[in-house]
């Protein structure tokens, strides 16, 4: 076995797609550092696993509109929300050198070091009081592996909470649904924890484990147009909608002029087909609105759109209350 080159490596920013970018970048050009350990942090982001229907997990129009960013990691597990009180780490070391206790240890060592009871919960989760304050999920691929996970320090949870609690009427999805835990920031018990102590302590902890080890800056040795590849990629609908399972989701309503159930197909995060139910004594309207909605991204904005451009004799009082019912969806 090669002696362990070991490198701590800083994040530059807070743009969840470049983060979770460079992460791919290590594990498909490995560095010369067999072991890397990457700290770094998101704004305002909710990252699903990769087998996650983003509409069963999140509440999108509401996160969207609010200005969050919506991400999928190359791992698999469930949704959570990062703002700039979460802390997260990664793991990213060849095979023969990735041992998960020495790296959970880095993290559990250094905490209890402020004096904190924190302890495993199986294999994925690390707690305080019973609850949980770190989620983890693993990756691999040829000879390296990945593991990372989130610190909670004084991360939103509120928030969190309203975002990551979707309020779906008959959703029939195949995506991997996330576990519910009960969770728990560190400031709560060691309230003079912060961020940037959290971090430096880390980074000795690590050094003791991994000596010798260097200390860098997450620019050291990439390639920036391959990066900018894997970054247009990480951001781009067709992996973050597109690698959704294929469901469907349906939507119902009784308006004075008659009732309608709208039953959505959607496919790599477009509209397939829509069938639309109704007694309304306009069924030419109905099979228009049908037929309209095919082949669109399944977002309120494009649903609107496509319904607004229906038109049919005497309906435009039906086309403006269903679409002011559409536009109070959340997606």
């Amino acid at each position: 076995m090669k002696p362990i080159t070991a490198s701590i490596v800083l994040g530059r920013g807070h743009n969840p797609w470049e983060n979770l970018a460079l992460e791919e970048y290590w594990m498909r050009y490995p560095p010369k550092e067999n072991v890397i350990f990457y700290l770094w942090q998101n704004q305002h982001t909710i990252v699903i696993g990769r087998n996650q229907n983003p509409w069963k997990e999140v509440s999108m129009e509401v996160f969207e509109e609010e200005g969050g960013k919506l991400a999928r990691r190359l791992s698999g597990g469930g949704a959570v929300y990062h703002d700039l009180g979460n802390l997260n780490f990664s793991f990213i070391a060849d095979r023969t050198h990735y041992d998960l206790e020495t790296q959970f240890s880095v993290i559990l060592h250094t905490l209890r070091g402020y004096g904190l009871d924190v302890r495993m919960s199986g294999r994925n989760d690390m707690l305080l009081d019973a609850r949980k304050f770190s989620g983890n999920a693993y990756y691999y691929l040829g000879g390296k592996a990945l593991h990372h996970g989130t610190i909670l320090v004084h991360a939103d949870l509120e928030r969190a909470g309203r975002y990551l609690s979707p309020s779906k009427e008959k959703l029939n999805a195949k995506g991997v649904a996330s576990v519910r835990s009960r969770i728990i920031n560190l400031q709560e018990k060691e309230p003079d924890l912060s961020i940037d102590d959290l971090i430096s302590r880390l980074q000795e902890t690590f050094l003791n484990l991994y000596s010798p080890a260097t200390v860098s800056d997450a620019t050291v040795d990439v390639d920036e147009g391959v990066l900018r590849e894997m970054v247009g990629k990480h951001a781009s609908d067709s992996w973050r909608y597109g690698n959704t399972p294929d469901f469907e989701y349906t939507r119902s309503k009784r308006f004075d002029w008659g009732e309608v159930e709208l039953c959505f197909h959607v496919s790599e995060g477009r509209l397939l087909r829509t069938a639309v139910f109704s007694d309304s004594l306009y069924p030419d309207f109905i099979d228009r609105v049908g037929a309209a909605l095919t082949d669109i991204p399944f977002r309120v904005p494009q649903i609107v759109e496509a319904i607004g451009q229906v038109n049919e004799p005497d309906t435009a009082l039906m086309k403006t209350e269903l679409l002011m019912w559409v536009k109070t969806w959340d997606l």
